[in-house]
Parts: C-alpha cells; sequence; structure tokens
C-alpha cells in the first residue's frame, strides 16, 4: 500500500510535501512565549472559546507559533480520544492572498523544512499537516485573502475548529489589515464537530494603539465571560537572539553551538538593520512597533502640524483665569467638535483646556452630552440651573466667551450652527475658508515660544486625548500612492484622518482668527531703522 492510499478520508491525492532544512537554525526549539501560547491554545475546559493573541515585533516567530498552535490543538483531539474527528479545519486569513504568499507561507514553508510534514493542494491555497510518520492528516488550512470586503463572507458557512488571523493591523500603513468583522463572523464558523476546545488565534505585529483588537480584547474582558477568555502573549524584543545564544550553550558539540550563535548574531544584525532604515525615513512610530514590539500611533503621510513635538504637552492641569475670555473653536464634518482655550495677555500664550468629537452623533448630543457636563465639572459654569439660566456670554456667567466655527455653520440652511448659539446663548464668529489659512496659523502657533521658556502653545493632555493624538500623527495629509506626492487639501486630510481632524480643525479656526501667519510673520520680519550714519562735523572728522 502506497503512502497516498493509506491517508484517511478524502486526502489520498496528496501532493509531495517539503523536504530537508535549508535554514540556518539546525531544529526548531520554542521560545518562552512560543510555549506559553501554544499552552494557552491547548489547554481549557471543553466548551471553552478562546481568543488568544500573540503579539510582537518583526522576524520574532509568530507565524511558526501559530502553525505549531494548530498542530498542538490537533494533538490534545487525539489525546482525548476523538481521533475521527481530525483533521482540525483551520481558516487562515489575511488582508489579501497576495501578503499570505509573501509571508505567512514562506514562515509556513520554512516550518516545512524542520522535520514538519506538510502537504499542499489547490495551488497553495490550502495545506495539510501529517503526523510524525507522514500518515494521518492532523490539521487542514484554508487560506482567505480578503482582497475585497466581500471575501470576509466566505468565511461565514466554513465550518471550523480555529480561526487564525494573520497580522490584523496595518504592518506599514500600505496594506488594509483585517476589519473587525471578520473575527465576529468567522468566531461564528466555530463548530467542527468533535472539536469540543473552539479557539481565536491572533499573530500580529504590535498594533495602532487605537486599532479594533484592542478595544475587542477590552469589551470581552470587562463583560468577564466564561464562554469566551482573552489572552495576550506579547514576545519581548530580542527573544529569538537571546534564545539561540542560550541553545549555543546547551549544545552538545561545537559545530551545533556554532550555528546557534551564528543564527543569534544573524538575528541581531537583521533588527539593527530594521531600526536603521526606518529611523533614516523618519518612522519612529514604525521603530517602535515593529521593532521594539510597543503599541502606538501610525504615522502616514506628513501630520498637518510638523512641528508640534512633546514640549507642547502639558501632563497636569493648566490653570483657569476668570478674568480673562474664553475661546471655542467649533467643527462638523465628519463629526461634531469643540476645543476651548485660554490665552495669556501680553503673548505669554495659548492654553488648551479641553476638547472633544462625537462620532455619530449630533451638535446638540455634543453640548449636552460632553460640553455642558465639562464646563459645570471646570466650574466654568457658574450658574447650576442649566433649565432656566444663560451662561457663555459676558456677565451673564461671569466669563466671556468667544465662539469661531466653521463657516459652513453659518448656512441658514444647516442648524447645528443655529443649535450652538441657541442652547450656549452666544454668537458665532466665521473662521476662515481657506485650508491654508488655517493650517499656516497653527503651524506659526506651535512655533512660536513664550516667557519663561515655555512653548506659546501649551495642550493638557488628560482633557485633550484625541486633539494630542490628531497633532502628534494621525491628522495628516496622505500621500499620493501613484506619484509619492503629499495631497495637502483639507478634504483628503480629513478623509484619511475621521474623527482625529475635527478637534483640530475646531482649534484651527480659532487660531487663524486670532493669530493669523500672515501677521506674525510681518511682525518677526520687521526690524528697527538702522540709525543714521555718522557724519563728521570739520574736515578733520572730529
Amino acid at each position: 500500500m502506497s503512502e497516498d492510499e493509506q491517508v484517511v478520508g478524502d486526502y489520498g491525492d496528496l501532493d509531495a510535501f517539503a523536504g530537508t532544512s535549508t535554514s540556518l537554525s539546525p531544529y526548531f526549539v520554542p521560545t518562552a512565549s512560543q510555549e506559553k501560547c501554544l499552552g494557552t491554545v491547548a489547554e481549557g475546559d471543553k466548551g471553552e472559546m478562546r481568543l488568544v493573541i500573540l503579539e510582537g515585533p518583526r522576524g520574532e516567530g509568530k507565524t511558526a507559533t501559530g502553525l505549531l498552535a494548530c498542530m498542538e490543538l490537533a494533538g490534545r483531539v487525539s489525546r482525548a480520544g476523538r481521533a475521527n474527528a481530525l483533521p482540525l479545519r483551520v481558516a487562515c486569513v489575511r488582508d489579501t492572498f497576495i501578503n499570505l504568499q509573501r509571508t505567512t507561507l514562506v514562515s509556513i514553508e520554512e516550518m516545512g523544512r524542520k522535520d514538519i510534514n506538510l502537504v499542499w493542494r489547490d495551488g497553495r491555497r490550502e495545506c495539510i499537516v501529517l503526523d510524525h510518520e507522514g500518515l494521518q492528516p492532523m490539521v487542514h488550512i484554508y487560506f482567505f485573502g480578503l482582497d475585497r470586503p466581500a471575501d470576509a463572507g466566505k468565511l461565514q458557512g466554513f465550518v471550523m475548529g480555529l480561526l487564525w488571523l494573520e497580522e490584523v493591523a496595518t504592518a506599514d500603513g500600505l496594506d488594509t489589515g483585517i476589519p473587525a468583522d471578520v473575527l465576529a463572523l468567522g468566531g461564528t464558523s466555530l463548530r467542527q464537530p468533535g472539536i469540543a476546545w473552539p479557539r481565536i488565534l491572533v499573530t500580529m505585529n504590535s498594533p495602532d494603539d487605537d486599532h479594533w483588537i484592542g478595544k475587542v480584547e477590552e469589551e470581552l474582558e470587562q463583560r468577564d465571560l466564561t464562554e469566551i477568555k482573552v489572552f495576550r502573549i506579547m514576545i519581548p524584543a530580542g527573544e529569538k537572539s537571546r534564545h539561540f545564544r542560550a541553545l549555543a550553550q546547551e549544545a552538545p558539540d561545537e559545530t551545533i553551538s556554532a550555528i546557534w550563535t551564528e543564527s543569534a548574531v544573524e538575528f541581531d544584525a537583521y533588527r539593527k538593520r530594521n531600526r536603521v532604515l526606518l529611523e533614516s525615513i523618519g518612522r519612529h512610530d514604525l521603530v517602535t512597533r515593529l521593532v521594539e514590539g510597543k503599541r502606538g500611533g501610525v504615522q502616514l503621510g506628513e501630520p498637518v502640524v510638523p512641528n508640534f513635538s512633546l514640549e507642547h504637552i502639558s501632563r497636569e492641569a493648566l490653570p483657569v483665569f476668570r478674568s480673562i475670555p474664553l475661546v471655542r473653536g467649533w467643527d462638523n464634518e465628519p463629526s461634531p467638535a469643540v476645543c476651548i482655550y485660554q490665552a495669556l495677555p501680553e503673548g505669554r500664550g495659548v492654553n488648551v483646556l479641553g476638547s472633544h468629537v462625537e462620532e455619530n452623533a449630533t451638535m446638540e448630543q455634543l453640548i449636552k452630552g460632553w460640553l455642558l457636563p465639562w464646563l459645570g465639572k471646570t466650574g466654568l459654569l457658574t450658574r447650576p440651573n442649566l433649565a432656566t439660566s444663560s451662561w457663555g456670554r459676558g456677565p451673564k456667567a461671569g466669563l466671556q466667551w468667544k465662539d469661531v466655527c466653521d463657516p459652513v455653520l453659518l448656512d441658514t440652511q444647516l442648524t447645528a450652527g443655529q443649535v450652538i448659539q441657541g442652547l450656549l446663548s452666544t454668537s458665532l464668529t466665521p473662521g476662515p475658508v481657506g485650508w491654508e489659512d488655517r493650517r499656516s496659523a497653527a503651524i506659526a502657533c506651535f512655533e512660536r515660544g513664550a516667557r519663561g521658556g515655555r512653548r506659546f502653545m501649551l495642550v493638557e493632555e488628560p482633557e485633550n486625548k484625541t486633539l494630542v493624538q490628531g497633532l502628534q500623527s494621525k491628522f495628516r495629509c496622505p500621500r499620493d500612492q501613484s506619484t509619492g506626492r503629499i495631497v495637502m487639501t483639507a478634504e483628503a486630510a480629513k478623509r484619511v484622518s475621521g474623527k482625529w481632524s475635527n478637534p483640530c480643525d475646531a482649534l484651527f479656526y480659532a487660531l487663524a482668527v486670532d493669530y493669523p501667519a500672515a501677521e506674525w510673520l510681518r511682525k518677526g520680519m520687521a526690524r528697527p531703522a538702522p540709525p543714521p550714519r555718522w557724519q563728521p562735523k570739520t574736515y578733520m572728522g572730529a
């Protein structure tokens, strides 16, 4: 009987699997983080679903661990006396099939050269993992590339025991990532008969700090469900090379020890090259995420305010002076937003006290749901009876307010401006229509210094988290992928920046009225008239 005939089920048409290893390391030994991930996937009570997130820098072996985790769960099924339920059906999902071919399949092929029996089918869209004898199929992986949004629907009718999501977050801004719908839709298909330990496995580089995977993780943990448990395993940066050096010390002979040492040196060099290359193009955000393995922001294109820095952030509450007028800036597209600041006299600076954007809401919801409670919390709403009192202008509340807005809000056909004026008993001043007028005013303000060595602009971070994130990198002008040029228009910046654009633009409208860039530049370029040249009074020059 041939090997093909010995394989059970409909797996008799298997192709030959990969041969000997060509990798530098002599064999595969899991690191501590990889061991933890394998155990987390394979352990647990029957009927308990687990969401296991394996996160870390590039090159640390996340994909290899994903393959081994599938094998560990299949082994658990076999040891439980359910071998007839095998092979374990796995859906391995990535944003596009070409990215699966370029990275995921290459990493799996490399594992096939380390004594793991792999069989490829259907143009490498499926991979079967056989047992150690190369006879029994243990795992059957189906690869799904989400080249179109509709491709996520393929998972609805697919029955599986493990959902494997590869790189749900964008790595460098060029990939699209995996939408949150895939995790939810795929999770509903975890119903393979005989597999009593349904699993969702996520292997990824450290994502953007606002990525949906973190929100899902937080939501599930807060619900404290017994049916779904969440585990996040972080791979420390450089763990792989430290692991190789430890194996070198434990090697049975000098030849193998030298190979492990060389593997460690090569991986360290790989990490150093990555850092240098990313730093050379100013992508420190990618150094944080891809080299150091920490969550952080994604910098794409050019920040709208490129000179914003940590010097502009105040970690402590900024003082509020009741005798000095306060300014509110307003924006409404794509979401309503407000930004409040106070300009100190004699050019001593601007303190940004608070800001907020309300997604999927109206201007009325922003004012009643956030602004009025915030004003009350900070003591800027002096008359607590909101039903009968007026506030926001002149002596009525003991404070002076100026409200500057996007001129569109003054369109009589829109209600947002009327809502602001009605609820706050104020009048609106239109900001400039021109994008460059607003952007250049903001850049000029963040460039200026003030008395006492402080920056002219100070933003109180606890009350302005979305604004700070927008100024740091999330409010940006995109790069045209076909030409490589930065698209410096308000429409393009708002389109790619979403909610992070709104509190920033609300601030920009007000700054453009109070501190137009042209005026500041004119003052900076002005020079005192030179003294008259000395003229001699006598023929001797005395």
